[in-house]
């Protein structure tokens, strides 16, 4: 039985100024996997997000997401852009925060229902911030940040979740307690494409790997993708083995 497609790219290609970042990508990212995206600092991982969430104008190329256009699924689709990107001064709630989750980009004006306010509640303590429901988002610490954009997804009942360096400048309780929540959601059917940088909790967590170094030199599973024959050619001596090795 062939797996279901969450995104199917072709030819994507990106650039700045006329500048190739990311020479022609193609891809077909299966359901229900968490895929971590790494590479060197300018391999094109982020680019390659933005490109195609339509974030960033593509210089060519097609994606699809559920073999269906952005625009037709964009509900299906969460994302947690990096962290020094977002107005952490911004006077919203966790629980504000959680519920621009249900609201429709057609239907913003309306208010979210009694429904609506448990659907948030439970999400809300699903990820453990119920404490903290009523917090300004800039008062809280790095991990909780992110529990809560993920609160934010799972009300808004997103298939996809793709999250860019949702890890940087968090400690490691936090960021093993978000990896066991975004597994239980992987579980559940829903696709998590993390950019990431640590190969040793990507061999540990992750299901599948692309690996970018302003191209997509290669797709698949852990033991497929975490070796020194695939990785030494893009990171050089960067990366010390032995400490991946143990995880794979």
């Amino acid at each position: 039985m062939k797996e279901q497609t969450s995104i199917d790219v072709k030819g994507l290609q990106m650039g700045y100024h006329g500048n190739i970042v990311l020479k022609s990508v193609d891809v077909v990212l299966e359901t229900g996997k968490i895929i971590g995206i790494i590479g060197p600092n300018g391999s094109g991982k982020s680019t390659f997000i933005k490109g195609i969430l339509g974030i960033v104008s593509k210089m060519s190329g097609n994606v699809t997401f559920f073999n269906q256009s952005l625009n037709a699924v964009r509900n299906r689709i969460a994302y947690v852009p990096q962290r020094e990107s977002v107005d952490w001064d911004f006077p919203i709630s966790v629980n504000e925060l959680v519920e621009m989750g249900v609201y429709q980009p057609t239907k913003w004006w309306k208010k979210s229902s009694a429904a609506d306010q448990e659907k948030i509640k439970q999400a809300i303590e699903k990820v453990g911030l119920t404490a903290f429901a009523s917090r300004q988002i800039g008062q809280l610490s790095g991990g909780q940040q992110q529990r809560a954009f993920v609160a934010r997804a799972l009300v808004q009942g997103a298939d996809l979740i793709i999250m860019d360096e949702p890890f940087v400048g968090i400690d490691m309780s936090s960021q093993e307690a978000i990896l066991l929540l975004l597994q239980e959601l992987r579980n559940e059917g829903k696709t998590i494409l993390i950019v990431h940088h640590d190969l040793a909790t990507v061999a540990n967590y992750f299901d599948k790997v692309m690996l970018f170094n302003n191209e997509l030199v290669a797709y698949g599973s852990i033991n497929e993708v975490i070796t020194p024959a695939v990785l030494a050619p893009v990171y050089g001596t960067i990366v010390d083995f032995s400490q991946i090795k143990q995880h794979v």
